[in-house]
């Protein structure tokens, strides 16, 4: 790592916080502002976490990836500006996911029963041939 000087200036420090959104949910990591579309946004970067679940007695480890997500000024409820460990504690706990999972098979049981027939009903276009998800290598 080289010394900064006057034609190669320090990096700025990085902001650590814990935000909270409306709707209740909570997002750790590095803080800052970001401009997109003319708009202004606030920026937050979410650390890679790596966490335990214990279901019915069995334990499992996954990591949730290092990811970046842009809120507007009126999702934010608050911001609580703390140090790196406390933003780091936070994305452990808090588990912010870079997108959230849609549960498909859920969503079709809680459907009700002539909805799920009619969905399941309808036919997908084809695919072009040699397609990774007409070869069944692909997916969402």
């Amino acid at each position: 790592m080289s010394t900064p000087t006057p034609e190669t200036p320090a990096a700025p420090a990085k902001t650590w916080a814990v935000v909270e959104l409306f709707g209740k949910e909570r997002v750790a990591g590095a803080i800052s502002e970001h401009e997109f579309g003319g708009e202004k946004f606030t920026r937050i970067d979410v650390p890679e976490v790596t966490v335990v679940d214990r279901v019915d007695g069995h334990v499992s480890r996954r990591t949730i990836q290092a990811h970046t997500k842009l809120f507007g000024g009126k999702a934010i409820f608050s911001i609580c500006l703390v140090d790196e460990a406390t933003a780091l504690t936070g994305a452990h706990v808090h588990r912010h996911l870079p997108l959230r999972v849609w549960d498909l098979k859920r969503q079709l049981v809680q459907m009700p029963l002539h909805e799920r027939r009619a969905l399941l009903a309808i036919e997908a276009p084809a695919l072009p041939e040699g397609s990774a998800a007409a070869e069944g290598h692909g997916g969402a």
